[in-house]
């Protein structure tokens, strides 16, 4: 289970590089642990504001 968070997580670290390189506006100075730094940072983020929007939205699902 480690292993999984790991590779998704140097996955989202190689995905933000590219987004980096094509998308004109983006820079990222750094190495790949800055790149991995950002991965673990939208992980957290994403954790914590996926779960709030769900829970918040839960109500609607449920009258829907």
């Amino acid at each position: 289970m480690l292993i999984r968070l790991v590779i998704r997580l140097v996955l989202l670290a190689l995905i933000i590089g590219a987004a980096a390189e094509i998308v004109p506006g983006i820079d990222v100075h750094g190495g790949f642990g800055t790149l991995l730094w950002l991965s673990v940072l939208f992980s957290v983020v994403n954790l914590v504001i996926g779960t709030l929007l769900r829970l918040i939205t839960l109500p609607l699902i449920l009258l829907t």
